[in-house]
């Protein structure tokens, strides 16, 4: 067992408080013989001796309880037993990350590193033990995949990655490594460090201090001059947009070359299912400058359109001289209505509010900026719509749904459509029955609820669901002031999750799973009869929110772009592309830091990072830097997976309960 912050363990000396204050406030007794009160003595005898006894073990609870107090904040953890008789704990960092594609003598500086690593390794005896890893803005270890340490024959095998596009994350390897030699029981450490030192991998994240006893050695690969040409980013003004509408895709290209650029081309290239779209222009870029282009496009057909933004150069670097883009034409998004409850006067039907949010203008016009279009039609008409023109259904207290129509909204939901529910006085047990035989019920119904004093509100919400995310600011809208007099009760069945609920703690909001779509039962109305919700400023958007969770147009749309770096990664995917999400789309490119040439020196490198570096660094540069640095004090706390401060605390929680109900039957 081990301790990450070692200093707590004087602590310990404070057992002596509740030593000190038991000898201080010991029962001191002076005898009084009285003839009358004989048999009390008895008694007092019995009481005096049981109390010794509660005092003594009060005493041993106490002296228990600093020790548990000490002992959490100096964070112990299981150490690992190292495997074998190892007397050397070698541990090999290689970066992985985009720029060390970049060639030196015919080679990529990658396969320099692995070939460096491997003479190392070879001059190790055979007793030490080997820790390899890869790494980029996550890291990579070898003996993950493997039963045991690295045989020789297994580092013979090593080959670099064919290609990366990862960033550069120095402190999540040094974590890594870190955790490696803290775990080594004894003897030698060494920590070798293969990257070419590229100052935008310095500050992504924080670590500990790595342990004095560990000797490390930097390997510089880079080159202080690159000629590289970047195309930074790409995207579009609007990544939705509708069918023959203009757009704008803006280019930044930087130029780190020695040279100026003129007369260059950078070309867009788009697809869609149908054709395809070209546009080139000629740049010129001055050296060391960052210059952004538009390319104007002037009216799409509907459909996802993807492709990449290129400059055409010869440069060292090819991974970062094009972007990937993608945007989407659509008209608005159909939804299908279900008026359950119309009426003569616009102003008193079921869905007049709801309408007019979604068409974002009153009855019988539309705002194109809308990006909903809805078809309202009764509950008769729920048995003829075809489904597969829209996004979403809703249905607004519709009095019943039908056998034959259920099967179709289970069809549509599993298929990925979205259906939301509003409840009413129509809305029974008896008429969703139906939906619920087809597993699109969110649970049991129960009676309305009715309030003509007090009204209900709403008391919680799920803050990470992407319905409530703009919510959690009560400077976009304060939930807490929507008064509802009236709720159909529903009991959650175990397959529903609970989004928002009132004071009392009944259901508001629900959603349920199904397939690859969801749906959504409110169990208040669309109107004004059961709340003040359709009149107030958090309506619309509240509308837009659900329909927005159902469709893909929350959390950046259905085209959302993604960076392959350590604060937005995405782990299943390794190479830049479009990627299919189901509700949206990914457009995943490499981050515009690994496009950056500039370098930090080794004493930057050790200083950021606090380590111990030995002497025999393999830099050609900076030797005069190599020095020892002092340690310095983490930002964060990062928890180590091993630790096991959680018991502590639960053990520490039920010696004090313990000893509060001791100390008050106690008398000191």
């Amino acid at each position: 067992m081990g301790f990450v912050q070692t200093a707590f363990i004087g602590a310990l000396a404070a057992v002596a408080i509740p030593v000190i204050v038991h000898l201080m406030f010991r029962m001191r007794t002076r005898r009084v013989d009285l003839g009358t009160v004989r048999f009390l003595r008895e008694v007092l005898k019995k009481n005096a001796a049981r109390k010794k006894v509660k005092r003594f073990l009060l005493l041993s609870l106490r002296i228990a309880c600093i020790t548990l107090l000490a002992a959490l904040f100096a964070r112990p953890y299981f150490v690992e037993q190292q495997r074998g008789s190892a007397d050397r704990t070698l541990v090999l960092l290689i970066d992985r990350s985009a720029s060390m594609e970049l060639r030196s003598e015919g080679e990529r500086l990658i396969d320099q590193a692995v070939q460096q690593a491997k003479q190392i390794v070879a001059k190790q005896g055979e007793q030490a033990r080997i820790e390899w890893a890869f790494f980029d803005q996550e890291i990579y270890p070898l003996s993950d995949s493997t039963a045991d340490d690295l045989s020789r024959d297994g580092i013979a095998a090593i080959r670099a990655p064919e290609i990366s596009f990862g960033g550069t994350d120095f402190g999540v390897a040094l974590r890594w490594a870190r955790d490696i030699c803290i775990k080594a029981a004894g003897g030698e450490k060494q920590l070798h460090v293969f990257t070419d030192f590229q100052r935008s991998g310095l500050d992504w994240s924080d670590m500990d201090v790595m342990p004095s006893d560990v000797q490390v050695q930097l390997h510089d690969l880079g080159r202080d001059a690159v000629n590289n040409v970047a195309v930074t980013t790409a995207f579009a003004t609007r990544t939705m947009i509708r069918p023959g509408d203009a757009t704008v895709i803006t280019a930044t290209v930087s130029n780190e070359s020695p040279f100026p650029l003129n007369e260059v081309s950078l070309r867009l290239f788009l697809r869609s299912d149908r054709t395809t779209f070209e546009k080139e222009r000629k740049i010129s870029v001055a050296v060391g400058a960052l210059e952004e282009f538009d390319f104007e496009i002037d009216g799409l057909q509907p459909g996802l359109w993807q492709g990449q933004v290129e400059v055409e150069v010869e440069d060292e670097l090819r991974f970062d001289n094009r972007k990937f883009v993608a945007l989407m034409s659509a008209p608005a998004w159909r939804v299908l209505v279900v008026n359950g409850q119309p009426n003569a006067s616009a102003m008193l039907s079921e869905t007049f509010f709801l309408e007019s949010a979604l068409r974002l203008a009153p009855p019988g016009e539309t705002y194109a900026g809308s990006p909903y279009s809805p078809d309202v039609v009764t509950a008769e008409g729920l048995e003829q719509a075809d489904f597969n023109e829209y996004k979403a259904v809703v249905l607004a207290n519709v009095p019943d749904v039908s056998d034959t129509a259920s099967k179709r909204l289970e069809t549509f939901v599993e298929s990925g459509g979205g259906l939301i529910v509003f409840s009413g006085d129509q809305v029974t047990p008896q008429s969703y029955h139906a939906l619920d035989a087809v597993g699109l019920s969110p649970g049991q119904f129960d009676a309305i609820q009715e309030t003509h004093d007090l009204p209900w509100r709403v008391q919680e919400w799920d803050s990470k669901s992407s319905i409530f995310e703009p919510f959690n600011d009560p400077q976009y809208g304060d939930l807490h002031r929507i008064a509802f007099h009236a709720y159909t009760r529903v009991v959650p069945s175990e397959d529903a999750k609970v989004l928002a609920s009132f004071r009392r703690g009944d259901p508001l909001l629900l959603e349920v799973a199904k397939g690859d779509g969801r749906t959504l039962w409110l169990t208040s109305s669309c109107d004004r009869s059961w709340s003040d919700w359709p009149r107030g400023r958090l309506y619309l958007p509240m509308v837009h929110q659900m329909l927005g969770h159902l469709t893909g147009l929350n959390e950046g749309g259905p085209v959302r772009s993604v960076t392959m770096d350590a604060t937005n990664a995405v782990a299943s995917e390794t190479k830049p592309g479009v990627y299919d999400r189901g509700h949206h789309w990914d457009v995943i490119n490499p981050s515009a830091r690994e496009s950056e040439m500039d370098r930090c020196s080794l004493a930057e490198f050790s200083e950021q990072f606090a380590l111990n570096v030995s002497d025999g660094n393999d830099s050609e540069a900076d030797d005069g830097d190599d020095a020892q640095v002092a340690s310095l004090a983490p930002s964060t706390i990062q928890l180590r997976d091993n630790e096991f401060w959680h018991w502590i605390a639960l053990a520490l929680i039920g010696f004090l309960c313990v000893e509060c109900f001791l100390s008050n039957r106690t008398t000191a």
